[in-house]
């Protein structure tokens, strides 16, 4: 999935990646309803698509203003970016809608938010070392250290990543895969809104921005409060 977004964001103008990377938000609700039977009516899915205009008028405007020269025409590159970021957004739903199904089954077999974390560790740090040596080989055979470059700022990074693959399992054992994904815009919002606020680099949100946010607000209400 990571590599297919990286194709995404390597072909694509960034408006273009943004607007068709919000896809997600859908395929998490469709696979949400196939694999738990989530039951969805038609204001919320109304609710969704008014979540996915107002992200994408979000992050269209931080797409704005950068180099996309060699972006301008629509060619085979293009297209294959464009199919990149759909089958990541595909994968992205249904990883989460499994993972929500993992963290969420009943049964006699039912296990912790920990004893799940760890059984997926046991399947990534594999992925991670075979990558490393892969890529680094070279250097690891040179004797030096795996953890070369590591500082304060590196560690931090890393126990904020570790600290919030917590909060996503916690979000989708009590909550839900769906509601995530409104969690997730709500935060892309507020860092919008800080970046304005406390950035000294005259950020300004823009009209369109500020009716995104507006929107994304508005759509959570409505997913939420259904009568």
């Amino acid at each position: 999935q990571n590599n297919l977004i990286f194709e995404g964001v390597r072909m694509l103008n960034p408006t273009v990646y943004m607007v068709c990377s919000q896809s997600k938000i859908l395929t998490s609700a469709f696979c949400s309803v196939l694999l738990l039977g989530t039951q969805i009516t038609r204001k919320q899915y109304v609710a969704l698509l008014v979540l996915v205009c107002g992200m994408v008028m979000v992050q269209g405007e931080e797409g704005r203003g950068q180099n996309v020269s060699t972006h301008g025409a629509w060619t085979g590159e293009t297209l294959r970016g464009i199919v990149a970021v759909f089958t990541a957004a595909c994968t992205s739903g249904f990883a989460g809608a499994y993972l929500e199904k993992m963290f969420k089954e009943s049964g006699t077999e039912k296990r912790s938010i920990w004893f799940r974390n760890v059984q997926l560790a046991c399947f990534s740090l594999p992925v991670a070392l075979i990558g490393s040596v892969w890529r680094d080989g070279e250097r690891l055979r040179a004797n030096e250290s795996v953890f070369q470059g590591y500082d304060s700022v590196v560690l931090l990074v890393i126990a904020l990543q570790a600290a919030g693959g917590l909060v996503v399992a916690a979000v989708l054992r009590y909550a839900g895969n769906v509601l995530k994904c409104f969690a997730v815009s709500i935060s892309i919002c507020n860092c919008a809104l800080a970046t304005t606020v406390f950035a000294n680099d005259g950020h300004n949100l823009s009209v369109t921005a500020s009716l995104g946010i507006a929107l994304v607000i508005g759509s959570t209400f409505l997913y939420s409060n259904v009568v």
